[in-house]
């Protein structure tokens, strides 16, 4: 165990040992002078607040640094910018892109709702746990303004995707984010179709079961 010494008893110190011809380094520095733990005041000005300082605790710190410019304040709650999505509509560039929406005929609510008007009942009967979400108005409105078409793929189709993905592409893909490529798959008028692949949170029983199917 090496003894704890003020700042300026490990100055002192540190000098009487370089006089010496031996070099001090920084890590033993520290020690000196804070013990087993590492000098975390300028950490915990910074913003980031803990008890204590581990080799993880460095990292989500980094991490928290990196992300804190995006993120703005973590008490400030996330605000819908309208003005921005209008403005990406009336671009140019993309005033001809329309979105597709896709889900399985495992649980198709939202092809439903727009089709009756409102919430519908249906009974989830998909992997697709993503699309699961229950009914809000809110979002009614949102992809009502947003989705100009909706797909229904089979549920096969869409277990027939992910392993598709796994063994060809090299990417795990969860139910909800196969879905838009199992649908371009099908895809064959448009020139032009992206597919976003987002949710990579399968089950690796699941994904062996559609591997061997």
């Amino acid at each position: 165990m090496l003894p704890v010494l003020p700042p300026w008893g490990t100055g002192f110190a540190a000098s009487q040992l370089q006089r010496l011809g031996l070099p001090v380094p920084v890590e033993l520095l520290q020690q000196l002078r804070f013990g087993r733990g590492l000098d975390n005041r300028r950490l915990k000005a910074s913003g980031y607040a803990y008890s204590y300082t581990t080799r993880e605790a460095v990292l989500k710190l980094r991490a928290h640094q990196r992300l804190r410019p995006l993120l703005r304040s973590g008490a400030e709650s996330y605000r819908y910018e309208r003005e921005v999505e209008e403005f990406l509509y009336t671009h140019p560039k993309i005033a001809d892109v329309q979105v597709v929406g896709v889900q399985s005929d495992g649980y198709p609510s939202w092809p439903e709702a727009f089709a009756a008007g409102g919430a519908v009942a249906i009974v989830p009967n998909t992997i697709a746990d993503g699309t699961t979400a229950p009914f809000t108005d809110v979002m009614f409105e949102r992809l009502g303004a947003l989705v100009h078409e909706w797909v229904i793929v089979p549920e096969g189709d869409m277990r027939a995707a992910i392993a598709r993905l796994a063994t060809t592409a090299k990417v795990v893909a969860e139910g909800a984010g196969a879905l838009a490529f199992t649908a371009m798959q099908q895809e064959t008028e448009r020139s032009h179709t992206v597919a976003i692949l987002s949710g990579g949170n399968l089950d690796p029983s699941l994904l062996g079961e559609l591997l061997t199917a």
